[in-house]
């Protein structure tokens, strides 16, 4: 009898487990929805405002916590370790939006025929220059998010393996295993107008020296007492790293840099440099409404001093012609509108 019992016991049991399994196995597969927006961080009204696209993500891309989930947090995450932006998190708001592409990828060339969202495009001019193509479908996606005017930061991720990138109006990067240090490189063009300080003359005569004036990162002058940066020089701290470095903003000559190198002039280089940094918590500053205070800033940014090398990023070229529409973004951030 007891032998039964056990046994009837060891049946039920397994049932049990069957049912278990089985209900687990047909669990629905759940899909963000075109058009759909999700908060990924958010912190308040008063707050720094990202919102992040995807562009040649299909319906299978768009699974929740899928291929595209994954790779926004992993963008916006990474950005989050490199200061300023680590030290100022607490300050920002990520909003995703969903947008379904009938194919995945990037073109050569503009395609306006519809196989992706937005018909994001690598350039046939310029190496390594990946950018949104139909803007007007970008804003209309960004603004299920928020109100255009209300967001600082516009990023495009596109599912395409191809190294590149581009900044200026929107933040573009593809799903490269290099993304997010490209995606922190055009990050410092779109959110705070910093100006690349490598050197391409051939590409050059693309930027006017006019822009120079309102670009936080670079100057035409190497004298220490005039130069946009003297107020940092004059801290002991800063003085072994910032100084007049010539060749930047394309020009090997008569333009000058902060420091020997930062993320702005080489991949290499993993953080922004002094000036670049302080332009970036101002802007922060600016957008929340509170006072930047310098003594509280350089107090804080004490720790971020020395630079942050990858040695096995050495020799890997940035994307060259990628601060879009340079004129048209400066005056966006001057007066704060998008």
């Amino acid at each position: 009898m007891k032998t039964l019992l056990y046994l009837l016991s060891f049946i039920l049991i397994v049932c049990a487990s069957c049912k278990k399994h089985k209900k687990e196995e047909v669990a629905p597969v759940k899909f963000h929805a075109d058009g759909e927006v999700s908060k990924l961080y958010y912190n308040g009204e008063n707050s720094v405002n990202i919102v992040v696209l995807g562009d040649g993500f299909t319906k299978e891309d768009l699974q929740q916590g899928g291929s595209f989930d994954k790779q926004s947090k992993e963008l916006i995450d990474y950005l989050f370790t490199v200061p300023p932006f680590s030290q100022n998190k607490k300050y920002f708001n990520t909003y995703v939006v969903y947008a379904e592409s009938k194919n995945r990828g990037a073109s050569m060339g503009y395609d306006p025929s519809g196989r992706t969202k937005f018909s994001s495009h690598f350039s046939l001019q310029t190496e390594r220059l990946l950018m949104a193509g139909n803007m007007d479908s970008c804003d209309k996606y960004i603004e299920k998010a928020l109100p255009l005017y209300r967001v600082h930061l516009a990023v495009m991720i596109v599912n395409d393996a191809t190294y590149g990138g581009s900044g200026g109006r929107i933040a573009v990067v593809s799903a490269n295993s290099l993304s997010k240090y490209i995606f922190v490189h055009e990050t410092g063009h779109t959110f705070a107008g910093l100006a690349d300080e490598y050197v391409d003359e051939a590409i050059a005569d693309n930027y006017s020296m006019n822009y120079i004036y309102f670009l936080p990162n670079v100057d035409v002058t190497p004298d220490l007492d005039r130069i946009k940066w003297q107020h940092i020089l004059k801290r002991p701290a800063y003085q072994n790293e910032v100084g007049a470095f010539e060749g930047a903003y394309y020009r090997a000559s008569g333009v000058f840099r902060p420091e020997m190198g930062s993320t702005m002039s080489e991949l290499r280089y993993l953080n922004f440099n002094a000036p670049s940094r302080e332009a970036i918590v101002k802007r922060i500053r600016e957008i929340t409404g509170l006072p930047f205070n310098a003594e509280a800033f350089f107090n804080e940014d004490a720790f971020n001093i020395k630079p942050v090398i990858a040695p096995s990023l050495s020799g890997v070229s940035l994307p060259a012609n990628d601060f879009i529409g340079i004129k048209a973004h400066i005056q966006r951030l001057k007066t704060g509108k998008r």
